[in-house]
């Protein structure tokens, strides 16, 4: 094992910004990644952003074309955003990306460290308004390296269960789209309203003074459900003599919020999760068409909305929004719930490959 900074094994490279005034800019080839577009993004490889500049964009401006195999580091805003270049690209500013030189390191044993390490990376961060990884302590961070054998051998282990990850990752994204074309397709001119064919049931009301660190009961608020779905990430835990069962969630319960990030909806795919108050349960005689439907009008539902500071959801507006099928057409599309059944089976898969990988993660670095 030898110890190397960043800079001595790897190259950094900075990003920036064309003129946004000039169109001849934009819309050309070049992909051009910013912090945003790794907001969701839960892959290794990148292939594009939503922003795409020209050939002139490029030559107007100090960002570099990063080869194939490049590390994208965000390094503010926030600092910790991971990804690998799977085609050649550019980035802006927001980025630190690490080109690795192979005779000292795997680039793929230089992104799972990486990942191990965003703590740190964010304590040698700093700045007034908001804190920035400079190219200067990227450089000088050191990292132990075995050698590019055992580099290997770690990255293939590691990289089996991202394999699966992304696999099912894949299959759940092709099922949720067959799943709203069959919405699309079932949908017709017998309208009724969400509060006839859904049922909602509300979240209780849980005082801070009962959360404890020993628990294995789960409160699931507002935090727990993003644009990805449901997690338990940074969950809160409730001491045993206040977790009410009343508010128990089954695997396979849909949630949706109700403030904040209005709209977004996710399967419950962890035992012994506790509902919290302005998270919805709601259920259906077809969870495929109640899961599709979510989905499918997000926006509407976003729409109804009402705050400045921060949106909140009456239920009875929600309550009010059209579904466009009878009943009956409803409990007929229960034939689909073996498509729901997949979808939190995919989940399932996901979630216990990602607590092996952050074991495998955690021996080896």
């Amino acid at each position: 094992m030898r110890t190397f900074k960043i800079k001595e094994i790897s190259e950094i490279i900075n990003g920036a910004t064309p003129s946004t005034s000039n169109p001849l800019y934009w819309d050309g080839s070049i992909p051009w990644i910013t912090p945003k577009d790794l907001t969701d993004f839960h892959n290794r490889y990148i292939n594009s952003g939503h922003s795409f500049i020209t050939e002139e964009g490029y030559k107007s401006c100090s960002t570099k074309m990063l080869p194939i195999g490049t590390i994208l580091l965000s390094s503010r805003a926030p600092i910790g955003y991971l990804a690998i270049a799977n085609k050649e690209m550019c980035t802006n500013q927001g980025f630190k990306s690490i080109i690795c030189n192979s005779q000292y390191i795997n680039n793929l044993y230089m992104f799972y460290w990486l990942s191990t390490k965003i703590n740190y990376l964010q304590q040698i961060s700093s700045g007034a308004t908001f804190k920035e990884l400079s190219k200067d302590n990227l450089e000088n961070v050191e990292i132990n390296l075995p050698t590019l054998a055992e580099q290997q051998h770690i990255v293939n282990t590691i990289g089996t269960i991202d394999d699966l990850i992304e696999k099912k990752q894949i299959e759940y994204n092709k099922k949720l789209k067959y799943l709203l074309f069959l919405l699309d397709k079932s949908e017709s001119d017998k309208t009724n309203t969400f509060g006839y064919v859904f049922k909602s049931f509300n979240g209780g009301t849980f005082e801070s003074k009962y959360y404890v660190t020993n628990s294995n009961k789960k409160l699931i608020t507002i935090k727990n459900i993003d644009d990805s779905g449901f997690n338990t990430n940074n969950v809160s835990q409730l001491s045993e003599e206040k977790a009410d069962n009343k508010y128990l969630l089954s695997i396979g319960d849909i949630v949706l919020t109700m403030t904040g990030n209005i709209g977004r909806s996710g399967i419950v795919d962890e035992n012994n999760c506790y509902l919290n108050q302005r998270v919805l349960k709601i259920t259906s005689d077809s969870s495929s068409y109640l899961f599709a439907y979510l989905h499918k009008y997000k926006k509407e539902i976003i729409q109804l909305g009402k705050g400045t500071a921060q949106l909140n959801l009456s239920l009875d507006d929600l309550k009010e929004l059209k579904v466009f099928n009878s009943y009956n057409e409803i409990t007929s599309f229960k034939k689909y719930d073996c498509l729901y059944s997949s979808l939190l089976n995919c989940k399932l898969v996901i979630k216990k490959a990602k607590q092996i990988k952050q074991l495998l993660l955690s021996k080896y670095f």
